[in-house]
């Protein structure tokens, strides 16, 4: 999240580098669209330095015309999560507001100042005053170079806004009516399309976002104007990439135009036979087995055209071969699946030997020509018991002798034709004898 409010490379706007009590600077401010409509917001851009400081401070952005109009909010230095004693020497962090604009400011304008504050004491943090103009005796001493002369139509020069210590902005913010911000913005519009046409891409989309600032609530208009935005830059970059030769160069602009609009027209038609191209020469080297060259052309081709699932995963399989991770370089051994083969069943084996005219004889074998739509093995269920010696043939009209009649669910007594659970079919008992114990009862020795 750091580098979405700090940079090690300053890419502003000029800088100012105004310095302010407790080592705090403020490298530079700008305001990119100042004609903003009444009750609208105006947007405003800072940039800090503030190496050594070893607790916070607040930002007041003060708004007035210098007579009754006045609005002051507050900001936080780094939007308050990036504190300035988490600040680095060699960084620049930068702040993006929208300062909002009262309902009760008529149009015209308006001028903004900065007042600093101390996080600890409230103590205000005042901008040191410029460095004295070289004069005649000084080494760095201009002879062409005019002295700064005060603006003496301006009756507002020298008084502050809201307190003593402020640092006024330079610029100034005019508020007008809907209908010329719109107008305002509409030009910026334009321009993206004009920058885009020359082929400045990145100044085509910093107007686009400057024709957004005029009207900050008019989301409506954004929508509306926005994919023309997008058109625009993407077509420029796609023409970036016609004057290129090499294909990663391509490859690169394609991939820019892709965040911009990735189904225009114009790239489709340029950026997929490409893709084509870097994922046939990434084949060939697998095949080498030339595991940087392949991750390179399935990485780019990937990126160029999204819809390729198999380059993705021949990248992630290069890239994995190029890392030498562990296991990826040597072929896996097939996994087999064991499956346990059922015994066959004979019907002859499975029946128990019955006399004639029993039930169950030769008789009621055979086959009445009528089809149930049932096999014989769903219709007859097979014990639990896989081996057949296991099985045991239970009557449970026949008790032992001495032995108490097994109570069942629903009473005592004979229930004719019920089954034991996985006991077979009904019978005699036959248990197999007891094996001998190694230790006789007490009592049956000699």
């Amino acid at each position: 999240a750091r580098r979405h409010m700090a940079t090690d490379s300053y890419d502003g706007p000029p800088r100012i580098d105004v310095p302010f009590d407790g080592g705090i600077t403020l490298a530079a401010a700008a305001i990119p669209s100042p004609v903003v409509p009444v009750g609208g917001k105006v947007h405003l851009q800072t940039w800090w330095q503030a190496p050594d400081r070893e607790h916070g401070f607040r930002i007041l952005v003060v708004l007035s015309d210098g007579a009754e109009a006045l609005a002051v909010q507050e900001v936080g230095p780094g939007y308050d999560f990036l504190l300035p004693e988490k600040w680095r020497d060699d960084e620049w962090v930068y702040g993006r507001y929208d300062i909002v604009i009262p309902e009760a400011f008529e149009a015209g304008s308006y001028r903004m100042a900065l007042v600093l504050l101390d996080e600890e004491t409230g103590q205000v943090l005042e901008p040191w005053p410029p460095e004295p103009v070289p004069g005649p005796n000084d080494p760095d001493w201009d002879p062409e170079a005019s002295p700064p002369v005060a603006d003496e139509e301006d009756p507002t020069a020298g008084a502050p806004l809201y307190m003593t210590g402020e640092y006024l902005v330079e610029h100034v913010v005019e508020v007008v009516p809907r209908k010329q911000a719109l107008e305002e913005a509409t030009r910026d519009l334009e321009l993206v399309e004009h920058l885009a046409s020359r082929g400045e891409c990145e100044q085509a989309w910093d107007a686009w976002a400057d024709a957004r600032r005029h009207v900050v609530r008019n989301t409506r208009w954004h929508n509306q104007n926005e994919p023309t935005a997008n058109a625009a830059v993407a077509r420029c970059y796609v023409d970036l990439a016609g004057h290129e030769d090499e294909p990663f160069a391509k490859a690169a602009l394609y991939e820019q135009a892709i965040l911009y609009q990735y189904d225009h027209p114009d790239l489709i038609a340029v950026a997929r036979p490409l893709a084509a191209t870097l994922f046939e020469q990434g084949e060939a080297f697998r095949q080498q087995k030339d595991w940087e060259a392949c991750y390179k052309h399935f990485d780019t081709a990937v990126r160029v055209d999204p819809r390729l699932s198999m380059a993705r995963r021949r990248a992630e399989e290069c890239r994995d071969w190029r890392l030498d991770l562990e296991g990826v370089d040597r072929p896996k051994p097939k996994k087999t699946k064991l499956v346990k083969k059922k015994p066959s069943r004979s019907k002859d084996k499975d029946k128990a030997p019955v006399e004639d005219g029993e039930p169950g004889g030769d008789d009621e074998d055979k086959d009445d020509g009528k089809d149930d739509g049932k096999d014989e093995d769903e219709a007859q269920p097979a014990s639990p018991r896989g081996i057949k010696e296991l099985q045991q043939r239970v009557d449970i009209d026949e008790g032992a002798e001495g032995r108490p009649r097994p109570v069942l669910p629903g009473g005592p007594g004979s229930v004719p034709g019920r089954l034991v659970p996985g006991a077979g079919t009904p019978g005699p008992i036959d248990l197999a004898p007891l094996p001998p114990a190694d230790d006789p009862p007490e009592g049956d020795e000699g």
